[in-house]
């Protein structure tokens, strides 16, 4: 496995060079492939990122490998597949529930996050914090 021989450098390994494109023009198995690598490298420890350089077919060297199309960057199928798994399936928003003691657990993917207290619609409280690895928040 190449990215397992690659963490031995204990260097930060991101997957910087995807394209697919297939023959199908309504994307479908574009979205499959697309799904396919994306959750592969997510369930890699040893990959810290998958960055997307091209998306927009206008934009693209290989336009059929896109996941948005035309002026106005409508999703094609594998668009569709990439936003289902970033903005709903990993996104780590919610809104967490007081039950019994003042104890919340949040199991949420690395990054910043503002944490809010509520009471109904008033704030109470307010912290900026950011996820790396395994984090432990105390409030205040």
């Amino acid at each position: 496995d190449i990215i397992r021989d690659l963490a031995q450098f204990q260097l930060p390994i991101w997957v910087t060079e995807f394209d697919w494109a297939g023959s199908n023009p309504d994307h479908a198995e574009h979205a499959i492939q697309l799904e396919n690598f994306y959750r592969l490298c997510f369930s890699l420890e040893e990959v810290h990122g998958v960055l997307m350089w091209g998306f927009w077919d206008q934009a693209h060297w290989k336009p059929e490998a896109a996941i948005v199309t035309g002026d106005d960057l409508q999703p094609n199928a594998a668009g569709e597949a990439y936003m289902r798994l970033i903005h709903s399936e990993w996104n780590s928003g919610d809104i967490l529930e007081q039950a019994g003691d003042l104890v919340f657990e949040k199991r949420v993917f690395q990054g910043d996050y503002v944490i809010r207290v509520l009471n109904g619609e008033e704030v109470l409280g307010e912290k900026e914090i950011s996820v790396v690895e395994d984090t432990q928040i105390t409030w205040p």
